[in-house]
């Protein structure tokens, strides 16, 4: 009878053991795998954790967007600041731009490199009018804010403890973790039995 119960663990823990042994094994070499350097795509993060892209606000200033998106500020795609507040006036300045943000003015270029900060912006300046974006820069931007989000460490981590299913995969590798007790401990019994007949 006890051989029969190890012999149904087993076969039905047999997938989830390796699962948690693979998983296990990852988690122990990170450096090796890279697994805290690699991200999951947007569309995974999407489905597994429920993480919604940011609202992206902005204006079009001299064919150029200024657009923000969680505290950061973009020109089109590119990323120039992040941690502000307020960004209070755009200029044009030759080929350069003139941001006001914060309490801090800043000369960025039309690749979207600072060139220079000051501390306040002189003639004359446009006061900024957002508006929520959805044009091919905010795409762009969401699928990059989203595809930095969650580390492949994050999703093993969370494979490994069923967080990634929520409470029924909590509860499931608890149920598993049983099984696997239960399977070493009828393995143990019935071996010492056999070894005791014999």
């Amino acid at each position: 009878m006890l051989f029969k119960i190890h012999r149904i663990l087993g076969v039905s823990l047999i997938f989830f053991i390796l699962l948690l042994s693979f998983t296990g094994l990852v988690l122990q070499h990170p450096d090796y795998f890279e697994t805290r350097k690699k991200f999951v795509g947007p569309s995974m993060v999407k489905f597994f954790y429920d993480i919604k892209p940011c609202e992206i606000y902005g204006f079009e200033f001299e064919e150029q967007w200024i657009l923000t998106c969680n505290n950061k500020v973009f020109i089109n795609d590119i990323k120039i600041l992040s941690n502000f507040n307020e960004i209070h006036s755009v200029q044009k300045v030759g080929d350069d731009y003139k941001i006001g943000i914060d309490k801090f003015v800043l000369t960025i270029s039309d690749e979207g490199e600072i060139t220079k900060s000051f501390n306040k912006i002189t003639g004359e300046k446009t006061s900024p009018v957002f508006s929520k974006v959805d044009n091919t820069y905010s795409k762009l931007i969401e699928y990059d804010e989203l595809a930095k989000v969650i580390s492949y460490e994050r999703i093993i981590v969370d494979m490994h403890t069923g967080r990634i299913f929520g409470v029924a995969g909590i509860s499931l590798i608890d149920i598993i973790s049983i099984g696997i007790i239960l399977l070493s401990i009828t393995g143990f019994i019935t071996w010492l039995k056999r070894k005791l007949t014999h």
